[in-house]
């Protein structure tokens, strides 16, 4: 029997889950590149998942952003999923580990300037979303009746790592702003004190 590869099928059937192999691709690629200076033949393979990781993202975010206005039903089905809903976090926590990679790979590449706009941007949209999806998730776990033992699992620890992820690009941004825009750098500081005292 032939399946064809419906586009629109895509959309609606795409799992958040996928954004975590931005988060896995880019935190080898900052590991990578940081071991590099001991051994220099993983600098290009940083330099490749560096890249790829870009790819990715950009890639994902199409489908991802292509079920809130195509399949919005599906979508709050997979919200409302005491597993999948999890995995919603995975989208800007892998946002805000691409923008550490911009700040520790990409800067061989491309301006600081562009670097700290975009890192400030998807730093942004990380601590909204991850704000969002980790109230909504804890939230809907509570108030929904029958979660049985067989829906246990290790997914129940991805929206609370999203804490630990918003630092790690904050504090890389506070350093950007010290010396040009204070008040900015101390926001984003307090911002990424609340967050780990959420974890």
């Amino acid at each position: 029997m032939e399946h064809r590869i419906c586009f629109n099928c895509i959309i609606r059937y795409f799992s958040p889950a996928w954004y975590a192999s931005v988060m896995g691709t880019g935190g080898f690629a900052n590991v990578f590149y940081l071991l590099s200076a001991e051994m220099p033949f993983l600098k290009p393979v940083a330099v490749a998942l560096f890249f790829l990781n870009i790819f990715l993202f950009l890639i994902f975010i199409i489908p991802w952003v292509g079920r809130w206005f195509l399949h919005f039903d599906k979508l709050i089905e997979d919200l409302k999923h005491p597993v999948m809903s999890n995995f919603f976090v995975t989208m800007p926590v892998g946002g805000l580990i691409l923008g550490t990679n911009f700040f520790m790979i990409g800067k061989e590449y491309f301006s600081m300037a562009f670097i700290v706009t975009l890192s400030t941007i998807l730093w942004i949209y990380g601590v909204a979303l991850a704000l969002i999806f980790g109230v909504f998730v804890t939230y809907n776990m509570m108030i929904t009746e029958g979660i049985g033992p067989e829906l246990t699992n290790y997914s129940w620890y991805i929206t609370p790592v999203a804490s630990i992820v918003v630092p790690l690009l904050g504090n890389l941004l506070v350093k950007a702003y010290a010396a040009k825009n204070m008040e900015l750098a101390k926001l984003i500081n307090i911002t990424d004190i609340v967050f780990m005292e959420l974890d």
